[in-house]
């Protein structure tokens, strides 16, 4: 039987239980750097991408959503282990940051004509941080707060 690495293994790629209790043997196992490189690429994609939304809202005059994506930038280049959780919880609830719609009529520095446009591009950022967010948070173990010493300052 042939058995694939866990997706959630630790930094050091150390043996890890998959979801399905069965261990990858050792040939298997990532090995600590190409895991560690994967999660600083992925991190900088994610900075990178919060970076050019928060542009975005800023230039469409919606600075509340835009500081608040500046603010989770700042958490996660700084290492903070919760900013990867405070940036995926933006995404969830009542008032989260999928129920903005840019329009004229919400004060929003866009033409009636190019609404629809807007709202795509603004929906399709935001589907690609919360997939490269997704990812950082798998390759750190998943949404748990203590995982400091994996989130290293970039």
């Amino acid at each position: 039987m042939h058995y694939r690495p866990s997706p959630l293994t630790n930094q050091l790629g150390e043996r890890v239980l998959r979801e399905d209790k069965q261990t990858a043997p050792a040939s298997e196992w990532p090995t600590a750097a190409a895991t560690t490189g994967r999660l600083k690429s992925q991190r900088v994609e994610l900075i990178t991408r919060c970076t050019e939304l928060a542009r975005f809202l800023r230039g469409v005059n919606e600075s509340n959503w835009a500081n608040w994506f500046d603010a989770r930038v700042t958490e996660i280049r700084l290492g903070q282990a919760e900013g990867i959780d405070n940036l995926l919880g933006g995404f969830v609830g009542l008032g989260n940051i999928g129920d903005v719609f840019l329009c004229p009529e919400a004060g929003h520095s866009i033409t009636a004509r190019d609404e629809t446009a807007m709202n795509e591009q603004f929906l399709l950022m935001l589907s690609k941080v919360s997939a490269v967010a997704l990812d950082v948070q798998t390759l750190l173990g998943g949404p748990v707060r203590d995982r400091a010493a994996a989130m290293a300052p970039c």
